[in-house]
C-alpha cells in the first residue's frame, strides 16, 4: 500500500487581513462618528442657547429696576441711551450689549438687548492719524477703499439740515468732497439754532471719538460756536463735544476730540452762536468727516 502524505498546511487568513477594516466597515464608523458629533453640537447650542438667554434676561431684569429706581428720582425714564448706559454701567464692549430708546414726555421705553460683543465683522475702526478724507465718510464713499469715492447719501448715510440757503447748497454737500466746486457745501438760512445731521441707518451706530469740519472755500461764514451732539432716537440729544471761537477756516481743517464712550446712530452738529463773519446764524460746513468705531 503507497501512503501519500503532504506537507501543505492548511491555509488561514493572514492576520493582516484578519484586523483590517473593510471600506464598508470604515464608512459605517465614520457615519456614527459624525451622528455622535452633530448630537454632542446641538446639545452644545441648546445649553448655549439658554445661558445666553439666562444672562439676557438676568440683565434686562436688573435694568429695569435702575429704570424705575431713577423714574422716582426724575418723574421720568432716561431721555437716552448715554444716560441709560451711565445708570445701568454698561459699556458698548459688554459682552451683552442693551440698546435703549425713549421719546418725549419719556413716560415709556423700548430696550433690546443683543447677545455678545459686535461681530468683528460688523465693526470697522477707523482711528483718527490725521485730518482729512480718512473716517467713515470716505470709508462708506469708497466701500472700504474699494472703489473710487462717490457720495454715500442717501444709499449709505442720510444727511439733512434744518433749513436751506437757496435750494442747491443742500445737506449731502457736506459729505461730498467737492468744497472747491459752486455750490458744493452745506449751507442753511439765517437762523437760530441751525443744524446739520447724519443718520448712519437703522442698526448702525458709531462711537465717535473725533469730527472733523473743513471749511467752505471762499466767502468765510464758518462755524464758530457749535455743538457735537448724537442721539439714538432723533429726538434726545447728548453734548458730545461744545466748541466756542474756534473752527475751520477757508479750504483748511478743524477737528475735535469726543470725550464719550456710547455708541449713537444719529450725529449733527447745532449751532449755538454766529459764525466768523458778521456774526450770522448761518451754518455753512465744506465737509465733514468722523472717526471712531462704526458699527454697520
Amino acid at each position: 500500500m503507497n501512503i501519500i502524505s503532504s506537507s501543505r498546511k492548511p491555509q488561514h487568513p493572514s492576520r493582516h487581513h484578519q484586523a483590517a477594516f473593510t471600506i464598508v466597515e470604515l464608512l459605517i464608523v465614520i457615519v456614527v462618528i459624525a451622528i455622535l458629533a452633530a448630537l454632542s453640537f446641538v446639545a452644545y447650542v441648546n445649553i448655549s442657547q439658554r445661558a445666553t438667554d439666562s444672562a439676557i434676561a438676568h440683565k434686562e431684569t436688573q435694568a429695569k429696576r435702575r429704570l424705575e429706581a431713577y423714574k422716582v428720582d426724575n418723574n421720568s425714564y432716561p431721555p437716552d441711551q448715554a444716560t441709560f448706559d451711565e445708570i445701568t454701567g454698561q459699556k458698548p464692549t459688554d459682552k451683552f450689549y442693551t440698546t435703549y430708546t425713549s421719546a418725549s414726555p419719556h413716560d415709556s421705553y423700548t430696550m433690546e438687548t443683543g447677545g455678545g460683543s459686535p461681530n468683528p465683522a460688523n465693526t470697522v475702526t477707523l482711528p483718527w492719524t490725521s485730518d482729512g478724507y480718512n473716517g467713515l465718510i470716505n470709508y462708506l464713499g469708497t466701500d472700504g477703499g474699494t472703489v473710487s469715492f462717490s457720495n454715500p447719501h442717501p444709499s449709505k448715510i442720510t444727511a439733512s439740515q434744518s433749513s436751506d440757503q437757496d435750494g442747491q447748497r443742500l445737506a449731502y454737500r457736506g459729505i461730498d468732497h467737492l468744497i472747491f466746486a459752486d455750490s458744493n457745501e452745506s449751507h442753511t438760512s439765517r437762523a437760530n439754532n441751525s443744524w446739520w445731521k447724519l443718520d448712519l441707518g437703522v442698526g448702525k451706530s458709531i462711537k465717535l471719538e473725533r469730527f472733523g469740519i473743513l471749511g467752505r472755500s471762499s466767502m468765510e461764514r464758518h462755524p464758530r460756536s457749535f455743538k457735537i451732539q448724537g442721539s439714538n432716537d432723533d429726538s434726545a440729544w447728548t453734548d458730545l463735544l461744545t466748541v466756542s471761537g474756534d473752527g475751520p477756516d477757508n479750504g483748511t481743517w478743524w477737528s475735535g476730540q469726543v470725550g464719550n464712550s456710547s455708541t449713537y446712530r444719529y450725529i449733527r452738529v447745532l449751532q449755538t452762536g454766529g459764525h466768523s463773519t458778521f456774526h450770522d446764524d448761518h451754518l455753512v460746513l465744506g465737509d465733514v468727516e468722523l472717526w471712531g468705531v462704526y458699527y454697520k
